[in-house]
């Protein structure tokens, strides 16, 4: 196919409305002349081309076609703020788009979890829709069977960033995703964007009948270079210091025109305040600013603002966020080539990096330093970045672990539980070797099923007489489907559940499982959780007598299972409690030991999270247990509890442990119900917990208790109010009494909320 489609008005049109005033780069040309837009050809794409080539407006006239044929096209990106950034870029066309094709458009954004956000996923709008979102929430939802309607809409995905495919994090739920939806009886278009991928082969024939668009030139010129750092002196100093040197003073040079605008990419949190600061010390104040995963986002909204309104010139950011940020920018910075422990920085990442300077029709530069003491030498690095090798675009299941079998179970569970019927392992087989990485995940595929039967998350159903000799059919237990569903790691679902079922076996009056508290909860998710965060804390043995001072001061709230973790007589049985969660630990003497120190800091960490949650003060919580900077990771960590407390209350049903308690525990009917009460009670515990842990408000409980005295229906007071209240240094009912429903109104509360509150307030006056 030609590039005819730019004879005709409508996309003439499209490309006006998509890029203003611009022109057709040899990237977009050559996908149009290879069919991007013959929709009936089905043809897939991968595009390669560096950063500012013209890929993202490829991807946009992939969706636009799907958009003017009435169908649903998904967009995915692999940030949240990559995908809010194209749901606002989307949103703002709407008019024009609404114009060109004489309809609106539907525009969603679909990037957090489920559970918390309560979507609804209806029938195909019949003006067609874009949904942007993150390649895990797409692939949770589509673990459900209810929403194969939805996916069989879908017409074409649009893949950015696909060179995740073979990140060892992110590529393996991207590749069951495509997988999926590949498998489905009409699949979708693919169309895969990336800037950084070296030979194809393997995808180009996963994605048959599949083009690819190679551009290695850049239509806005990007200068590359390398700078040697000069060896410690006395003039210098030793180890950063000489580096910071260099960076400043290249930088002093880079912001001479009063345009330019610079991000510095370091390894470090630390380093990137710490740069800041001594960039603001030297260039002027508010110059550089710092931006990392650390701070609130609030604070890097008000950067990232400060940038593009050129209050700030210079954004000093970690290189874990190069991928995140998305800012129009004249030079860039690696100062950091070699991460201390990892190694080199390799290329594609560099220029991941690199390539984010230079924007439209500003040119670039770009400049990475190297330190004698670096794994890369200079004119190493500068022929690398001359004349990159990309690595090759491939599954990432080749790279994992083969000893490592909790992705393919992962992946075993999550087909198990698109079917309501028991699977033949042979079914199971086919389509594992129908996705990227196949030879690889089809030969873990009887370890995996037999993992997940000792784990009571799947079970081989029996083969029916008239079926003799019919392949091995599996299916997930009640356990397994619920894990899958609630996208609860299959570990924690397993560990959790068994726990429980231990406590039932051993403990025949219940008293643990009646007196399950909130803390329990909190305790064995920071125990189950392999992500802890980052709280600057060393194990000592100061730590466990502040723990047990806690628990001691708070007797009403301690967790039940303390008394596993303290012993009695000094005896831990830390131990018991992580073998029944299926941790493992250290053999003979090491491992009681150890078990204590593991349940001593998850303790710990319950213990802050439950504080937050009931309104304590980042301040006094961080004087209390001696943390620096738990602004800086509770929003990534309290993100993380939400989602596993979710997913816990899902595999808390009752029905899914009466099999166990009436024919491992021989329960009556008295004790079936004392348990299922008493589960009914944890869960409605994990849905507190959750709600306070979205707010960390002193006014928590107040909200919770007007909620709950309030009658009729109609809107009620909600998270928003008392954010209001708190920005006006509002955080008890004394700051509230004095207040009019005028004064509340004047502090943003809408006045039937206003009303709602003092009503609350009147009653608690005359109670």
């Amino acid at each position: 196919m030609t590039a005819t489609p730019l004879l005709d008005p409508f996309w003439a049109a499209a490309l006006d409305t998509l890029i203003p005033g611009a022109h057709l780069q040899p990237a977009q040309r050559a996908a149009l002349d290879a069919g991007l837009l013959d929709s009936a050809a089905r043809r897939n794409f991968i595009v390669s081309a560096p950063t500012n080539a013209g890929k993202t407006l490829i991807g946009d006239l992939a969706c636009l076609d799907a958009l003017r044929r009435g169908a649903r096209a998904v967009l995915l990106e692999p940030l949240r703020a990559l995908a809010q950034e194209k749901h606002d870029e989307w949103t703002a066309r709407r008019p024009a788009l609404a114009e060109l094709l004489g309809r609106d458009v539907h525009v969603t954004l679909s990037t957090g979890d489920y559970r918390l956000e309560d979507e609804r996923f209806t029938d195909l709008p019949g003006q067609g829709e874009l949904v942007i979102a993150t390649p895990e929430k797409l692939e949770a939802l589509l673990r459900r069977p209810e929403h194969a309607p939805w996916f069989a809409d879908v017409d074409v995905v649009v893949v950015d960033e696909a060179h995740l495919l073979s990140s060892r994090h992110r590529g393996p739920t991207l590749e069951l995703l495509l997988s999926r939806l590949r498998a489905l009886p009409t699949p979708p278009r693919f169309v895969l964007l990336s800037g950084t991928v070296g030979d194809t082969a393997a995808a180009e024939a996963w994605l048959q009948p599949c083009e690819v668009i190679r551009v290695t030139e850049r239509t806005t010129p990007l200068t590359l270079d390398v700078l040697t750092v000069p060896e410690a002196s006395p003039d210098t100093g030793k180890g950063a210091g000489g580096v910071d040197a260099v960076v400043t003073a290249w930088l002093q040079e880079a912001l001479a025109a009063p345009q330019h605008r610079a991000l510095v990419f370091v390894y470090q949190t630390a380093s990137a305040g710490k740069l800041a600061r001594t960039l603001e010390q030297t260039l002027g104040a508010g110059v550089a600013r710092a931006y990392h995963a650390q701070l609130p986002r609030a604070q890097r909204d008000a950067t990232k603002t400060a940038f593009l309104n050129g209050e700030c010139r210079v954004i000093v950011t970690t290189t874990a966020l190069a991928m995140g940020l998305n800012l129009p920018c004249s030079h860039v910075l690696v100062r950091d080539a070699t991460f201390p422990g990892a190694g080199r920085v390799e290329v594609d990442v560099l220029l991941q990096m690199l390539g984010r300077a230079g924007r439209g029709t500003q040119a670039g530069t770009g400049v990475v330093t190297v330190r004698a003491t670096d794994a890369w030498g200079t004119e190493e690095l500068r022929q690398a970045l001359k004349s990159p090798q990309f690595p090759p675009l491939r599954s990432a299941f080749e790279t994992l672990d083969p000893s490592d079998r909790r992705p393919a179970e992962q992946i075993t569970a999550t087909l198990l539980a698109a079917h309501r019927e028991p699977v033949p392992a042979t079914a199971l087989e086919s389509i594992l070797r129908h996705s990227l990485g196949g030879p690889q995940l089809a030969g873990q595929l009887r370890g995996a099923l037999m993992s997940l039967e000792r784990q009571k998350l799947a079970y081989r159903a029996p083969v029916p007489d008239t079926q003799s000799g019919a392949a091995a059919q599996y299916a997930l237990t009640w356990l397994g489907r619920q894990a899958v569903r609630a996208v609860l790691p299959l570990p924690i679902a397993a560990g959790y559940a068994q726990l429980l079922r231990d406590l039932m076996e051993t403990e025949p009056d219940d008293h643990l499982l009646e007196h399950w508290r909130p803390m329990d909860t909190l305790l064995l998710l920071n125990l189950l959780s392999d992500r802890p965060p980052n709280l600057g804390w060393r194990w000592s043995e100061a730590l466990a007598s502040s723990v047990d001072a806690w628990c001691e001061q708070f007797g009403a709230q301690a967790p039940q299972l303390y008394a596993f973790i303290r012993g009695v007589g000094g005896t831990s049985r830390a131990g018991e409690l992580l073998g029944s969660l299926g941790l493992p630990l250290p053999p003979g003497r090491r491992g009681e030991p150890e078990a204590r120190k593991l349940a001593y800091q998850a303790l710990a960490r319950a213990a802050i999270l439950y504080e937050r949650s009931r309104g304590r003060s980042l301040e006094d919580t961080q004087r209390r247990w001696g943390i620096r900077n738990l602004a800086g990771v509770e929003e990534r960590w309290r993100d993380e509890m939400l989602w596993l407390l979710g997913g816990v209350s899902e595999v808390l049903d009752p029905p899914g442990y009466v099999y166990h308690l009436r024919e491992r525990c021989h329960a009556d009917t008295v004790r079936l119900k004392r348990v299922k009460a008493s589960l009914i009670r944890q869960r409605q515990q994990t849905w507190a917990l959750s709600e306070g842990l979205k707010r960390c408000s002193p006014l928590g409980a107040l909200l919770d208790d007007i909620r709950r005295n309030q009658l009729g229906r109609g809107p009620r007071i909600g998270v928003g109010s008392i954010q209001k209240l708190e920005a006006a240094g509002i955080t008890d009912i004394a700051g509230l009494l004095p207040l009019s429903e005028d004064d509340l109104h004047g502090l943003g509360l809408r006045r039937d909320f206003a009303r709602q509150l003092l009503r609350y307030l009147q009653r608690r006056r005359t109670a």
